[in-house]
C-alpha cells in the first residue's frame, strides 16, 4: 500500500500569518481613529422637537479624515483578502505536488499554472452543483481521494441552506464572502462603508440628563454616516431642556453594506481557512 505524502504547508501559513498582520494593523487604525477625545469625530447636533418631545440628533461635522480612513480600510482588507485566498492556493498546489509524488506522476508547467482551491457555491439541499460535478474527476485525479473529500466537505454549497457559525448579522458562507471579496478586489476597491454605530457618546449642557426610562423616541435612522443624516433620538429632563442642543460624538462602526465590522468579517473568514488547512496539518 503506498503512503500518504504529507504536503509542506509552511508557505501556507506563512500566508495566514501575513494576512493576521493586515489584519491587526486594520484593527489598530480603526481603535485609533476613533478613541475618546481624538477631535476628528463625526458630530451630530440633537434639536429639540417640540412635536414628540424629543432632541433629534443629526450629523453636522464629517471630519475630512474619514474619507482616508475608509481607503486605508479599503486597501488594508484587500491585503487580508488576497492572503487568505492565496493560503488556500498555496495549499491546493502543495496537496497536489503531495499527490502526484504519491501516484509517481510528474506534472507539466501548465498543469502547475492552473492549479486552485476550488469554491463552489451553489447547490441545492448539499447536493453537488454542475460546476463541482464538471470537475470532480479533475479535482480527483489533482487531490486525490481522501483530499478531495475534504475540499468537498467545505465546500459552500453544501451548507447552503443553514449557517455555519453563530456570527450576527446577514449571513453569507465564508468561502463565498471570500471569493467575492478577492474577486473584487483583483479590479476595484473593496465597498466599506462608515455605517451609524449602536451608542454614541453625547455631551449634555449642566442641569439636563438623558431620561433612561423613555422608549418613545425611536424612528427609522440612517444607515450611514453623512452630513444631515439623522442618527439618534432621545428624551432629555431637566430645566431648559427644551431651549438647549446636545452634541454627540458618533463614532462610526466601519463595516461591509449590510454586514458587521470589518475586522469581526475578516475574522470570520480567517477562522475558516485556519480550520480548513488544520485538516491538513498544524501549524509549523
Amino acid at each position: 500500500m503506498t503512503r500518504p505524502v504529507r504536503p509542506d504547508l509552511r508557505s501556507t501559513w506563512a500566508k495566514i500569518m501575513r494576512a493576521k498582520d493586515h489584519r491587526d494593523q486594520l484593527e489598530r487604525r480603526i481603535a485609533d481613529a476613533f478613541q475618546q477625545g481624538s477631535g476628528d469625530l463625526p458630530i451630530a447636533v440633537g434639536k429639540y422637537d417640540p412635536d414628540t418631545g424629543c432632541h433629534v440628533f443629526r450629523i453636522t461635522y464629517v471630519p475630512a479624515s474619514l474619507p482616508v480612513l475608509l481607503q486605508d480600510v479599503q486597501l488594508t482588507m484587500g491585503d487580508i483578502a488576497h492572503n487568505l485566498r492565496a493560503a488556500l492556493d498555496h495549499l491546493a498546489y502543495q496537496l497536489a505536488l503531495a499527490e502526484a509524488r504519491r501516484a509517481n506522476v510528474r506534472l507539466s508547467a501548465d498543469e502547475l499554472g492552473r492549479i486552485y482551491f476550488p469554491i463552489h457555491t451553489r447547490g441545492i439541499g448539499g447536493r453537488p452543483n454542475v460546476g463541482w460535478q464538471n470537475r470532480e474527476q479533475t479535482y480527483l485525479a489533482r487531490f486525490g481521494a481522501a483530499n478531495l473529500a475534504v475540499i468537498k466537505r467545505y465546500q459552500p454549497y453544501r451548507r447552503w441552506t443553514r449557517r455555519t457559525d453563530s456570527w450576527s448579522g446577514r449571513y453569507q458562507h465564508q468561502l463565498t464572502l471570500l471569493r467575492d471579496l478577492s474577486n473584487r478586489d483583483k479590479h476595484r476597491l473593496l465597498p466599506v462603508i462608515a455605517a451609524i454605530p449602536n451608542s454614541f457618546r453625547w455631551y449634555t449642557p449642566p442641569g439636563v440628563l438623558l431620561d433612561f426610562w423613555s422608549h418613545d423616541c425611536a424612528s427609522p435612522l440612517a444607515d450611514r454616516v453623512k452630513l444631515g443624516a439623522e442618527v439618534m433620538r432621545q428624551r432629555f429632563v431637566g430645566p431648559g431642556t427644551a431651549e438647549v442642543d446636545v452634541r454627540a460624538e458618533v463614532p462610526p462602526l466601519i463595516s461591509l453594506p449590510k454586514r458587521g465590522d470589518v475586522v469581526g468579517e475578516m475574522d470570520r473568514v480567517a477562522a475558516f481557512v485556519v480550520r480548513i488547512v488544520r485538516e491538513f496539518g498544524p501549524e509549523p
